[in-house]
């Protein structure tokens, strides 16, 4: 199976969300305990893609797939799905909670609200003739920022911010400059800043102006791809001209080193940056500023398809579209 997404939840377990169900691993003492939990979830039928997972406060696994969203019991050790009509649309693109342990869907039909606390579901779609509101239903990614606005970013029409006053909700949309932003990531780093980041720019929020403003990379600027990007102490990124860090002084950001191939995912660990491309992993040392590429006897996998995923007991995960490493 394809591997789309990696979860690694507070007990200790490994979700590995593929393009055919789900499987469910436990992590003990460096061993992995492999459990097909397919079979025994009736709501997971064949075929069943997973884009994301999330975890709730009580230890309940919510699972974002193309036949609706599945929440599985961490007491029960059930699993439950919602399927239209209770959501908007079978296909769950994005999913997150939030403190208040609600569940926020990105869905091809509009954006979901599940609240734990009534056991219900509310749905944000196009309302004609309304302004300050959603313009399409089609919502790609969701997120929530440090004030508690929630994000919505759609194909086709956008970017909005959602506010509530009074309990009645409002849509803003956010551009860069006088365009459009149609992100296929949104990330609040550890300051409480919002990024958009699609394939050709990354765009930081000007809390001052009320626009995303596009932040430019030193060197090698031109034609470039952006892959991947990950926050730790530093905010990196991944590109097919080679990996950059953010520089708050400069408001830009900086190249690091050249590679002769695009860096498809990164992920830092133990002073160290770990790298893949398509067919190969890699291994930059923060201290040495020096790329070693790891050796294929030791990689058995050629065809990475993710970054990697640190784990609980603080190992790292790799997926690929023939398995994990």
């Amino acid at each position: 199976n394809v591997i789309n997404t990696l979860y690694a939840d507070r007990q200790g377990n490994l979700w590995i969300g593929t393009n055919n169900g789900v499987n469910k691993i436990q992590l003990c003492n460096n061993e992995f305990l492999y459990n097909q939990i397919n079979e025994r979830a009736a709501s997971l039928r064949p075929g069943v893609e997973v884009n994301s997972f999330d975890e709730d406060s009580k230890g309940n696994i919510w699972f974002a797939t193309n036949q609706g969203l599945i929440k599985y019991d961490n007491v029960l050790n059930e699993y439950i799905d919602f399927s239209p009509p209770q959501i908007l649309h079978v296909r769950v693109n994005d999913i997150f909670v939030d403190k208040n342990d609600d569940v926020w869907l990105a869905t091809s039909g509009g954006l979901n609200k599940y609240s734990s606390t009534y056991n219900s579901f509310k749905s944000y779609t196009v309302k004609a003739n309304k302004s300050h509101y959603l313009t399409s239903n089609y919502i790609s990614s969701v997120a929530k920022d440090n004030d508690g606005n929630v994000w919505v970013a759609t194909s086709d029409k956008g970017l909005f911010k959602m506010v509530e006053h009074n309990g009645e909700p409002s849509f803003h949309l956010y551009r860069q400059n006088k365009n459009n932003l149609y992100p296929k990531d949104l990330i609040v780093d550890k300051q409480g800043y919002m990024w958009a980041v699609n394939y050709k720019s990354i765009n930081k929020l000007n809390t001052n102006t009320g626009y995303f403003e596009t932040v430019f990379f030193k060197k090698k600027k031109e034609n470039i791809l952006i892959y991947d990007a990950f926050f730790d102490t530093h905010f990196w990124v991944a590109t097919n001209k080679g990996l950059f860090k953010w520089n708050d002084k400069s408001n830009s950001f900086e190249f690091i080193t050249d590679v002769d191939f695009s860096i498809k995912g990164l992920i830092a660990h133990n002073e160290n940056l770990w790298l893949t491309s398509n067919t190969s992993l890699y291994r930059y040392n923060l201290k040495e500023s020096s790329l070693n590429k790891i050796p294929k006897y030791k990689t058995p996998i050629n065809d990475f398809k993710n970054k990697g995923f640190i784990t609980s007991s603080n190992n790292i995960l790799f997926s690929s579209y023939s398995g994990y490493l």
